[in-house]
């Protein structure tokens, strides 16, 4: 039986000389020159070469190629959540994913360096690591694939690094062309749902398993959209061939950042993308009604105040912006819809100004996972008045931290962060009683974050303590466990329609309680 990988079947065996680093972003690397092996065959030292070769899509080189699910002849079975996955990959129309592969199991552990891929409809840029170009036509560190017309092109961008192009090398294309994370699940012939996972701390995908006898073949999909995020070869003797697809970012990219500049695009490049893809405003209408329907469905916010904010979003996407490493507000901005993952989140430098996320989300990075000085959203010491609109914020060791008065936030997801929102004085730094004033939390969603609100002080850890004058209107709080705020008080008529799950242990000398605990008029509130 021939090994099977990503793009197919091949009767060719991985050259044992080839020992380079692989081109990251190849998912499946073989040598096009020998037969493969039978699983059987390969000792850890040529399994390590699944992740040491080279690329290759051999669909034109081998007529008898195959796609990375239809070995299975006598055993085709598609469970009908993975073909619901694959009609999900519809809603990705561009993204992009940083790569690497490694090899685990009997005494070896070989991981291979990181490389970006870009995708945009039927065109994909490749950012390759130095010293991988394998391929010595030229040294470059850029790939352009044209998968409409089976092309390949090499660029130089660094130019400390590789010598001045003037043009675009067209070189091979079936050396670096890869099957992708949504064209693996689009070309999926079987499968089993053998379980769930939450990959980067944020993503939840289906473990999908074939099973081809002397070797497992297993995929974890994005439950969301379908593509794939790890693929896993798992061998008899405990050997492990791994493959990560990690950040991955969809509907995200402009079409300038994966097409060739039109000065050096060749003529007709990607041409039978063009009428599958959205245009910009489609897409972000698109991204919109997604989050309003979502929206929609929660009983716990008032819906129609919810479409209205959500709708108009919609005004300013034309020029929105996109989240490139740490970013600093200083005027009013529209962020474009996506996911981002971030090691460092978004500093507001001014007042008076408006971040609208437009439905956006902020991630912290896996790398920082819920380290406690990692903020999504924060505020410098003298800015106030500040709208916070349309965001989600996750993953972070402090979700939105607000240092000053009279700021509003309104219409977010806060959620799965140490600390949801940090209310932190910091004027007076001789002053232990630390009161941020008239700060307005409507409408919003704040959960799963190991604490919903906290006050800190000077040369204080985090803490959920005491906040005064804070409008909490119509928000849904759901902490993991109670106890987390410990007191709410001095509110005249603010406290009102909210949704909690017995978190708050004191709520004391408030005008108005109504639709949010059990016993509004005791002052010490049980958790359930």
């Amino acid at each position: 039986m021939c090994m099977l990988l990503v793009v197919g079947c091949t009767t060719s065996k991985i050259n044992p000389a080839v020992n380079q680093d692989p081109l990251i972003g190849a998912m499946d690397l073989v040598d096009l020159e020998s037969p493969l092996p039978q699983s059987d065959d390969l000792d850890s030292k040529e399994k390590t070469k699944l992740v040491d070769g080279v690329i290759s899509d051999n669909s034109k080189e081998n007529s008898n190629s195959v796609d990375s699910s239809s070995k299975l002849d006598k055993k085709v079975y598609l469970d009908k959540k993975i073909q619901s996955l694959q009609e999900a990959t519809s809603k990705v129309k561009s993204y992009y994913f940083y790569y690497t592969g490694e090899t685990l199991g009997n005494d070896v552990d070989t991981k291979s360096k990181m490389s970006h891929f870009y995708v945009y409809g039927n065109a994909v840029r490749i950012e390759i690591p130095y010293e991988q170009n394998y391929f010595p036509e030229d040294v470059f560190d850029v790939v352009y694939l044209d998968k409409a017309n089976k092309k390949a092109y090499a660029w130089c961008e660094d130019l400390d690094y590789c010598a001045k192009m003037d043009e675009l090398k067209e070189i091979s294309y079936y050396n670096y062309n890869v099957e992708l994370p949504v064209e693996i699940t689009q070309n999926l012939k079987c499968g089993t749902v053998i379980g769930k996972q939450q990959i980067e701390m944020s993503k939840e995908a289906l473990i999908v398993e074939c099973d081809f006898g002397d070797y497992k073949l297993r995929y974890w999909l994005y439950d969301y959209n379908g593509a794939v995020l790890r693929k896993e070869y798992v061998f008899e003797d405990g050997m492990k061939t791994i493959f990560d697809f990690d950040n991955m970012v969809f509907n995200n990219l402009k079409k300038e950042k994966v097409f060739p500049h039109l000065d050096i695009r060749p003529e007709g490049f990607a041409e039978y993308s063009e009428p599958v893809v959205q245009s910009i405003e489609d897409k972000q209408q698109e991204a919109v009604n997604e989050l309003a329907n979502e929206q929609l469905d929660s009983e716990k916010i008032d819906e129609n105040n919810k479409v209205s904010q959500s709708i108009t979003t919609v005004k300013d996407v034309e020029n929105c912006k996109s989240v490139e490493g740490q970013m600093s507000i200083t005027q009013d901005t529209v962020l474009c819809p996506g996911e981002y993952v971030l090691r460092q989140g978004i500093i507001i430098s001014e007042s008076d100004i408006t971040l609208d996320c437009n439905g956006a989300v902020l991630m912290g990075s896996p790398h920082d996972y819920l380290t406690a000085d990692i903020i999504g959203i924060g505020m410098r010491s003298d800015a106030r008045n500040v709208n916070i609109v349309n965001c989600v914020v996750k993953n972070f060791g402090i979700g939105v931290k607000i240092s000053t008065d009279s700021n509003l936030l309104t219409h977010n997801t806060i959620t799965e962060n140490t600390v949801g929102i940090l209310m932190e004085q910091i004027d007076y730094p001789y002053y232990h009683e630390f009161i941020v004033d008239e700060n307005i939390l409507s409408e919003n969603n704040i959960f799963n974050n190991t604490r919903e609100l906290g006050k800190s002080g000077q040369s204080f850890d985090i803490i959920a303590d005491t906040l005064r004058d804070v409008i909490a209107n119509q928000n849904y709080w759901g902490n993991t466990d109670c106890n987390k705020l410990k007191k709410i008080y001095d509110n005249h008529a603010v406290i009102r329609d909210n949704y909690q799950k017995g978190t708050f242990k004191h709520i004391i000398t408030n005008t108005i309680l109504t639709e949010q605990f059990e016993n509004p008029t005791s002052k010490i509130i049980k958790c359930e």
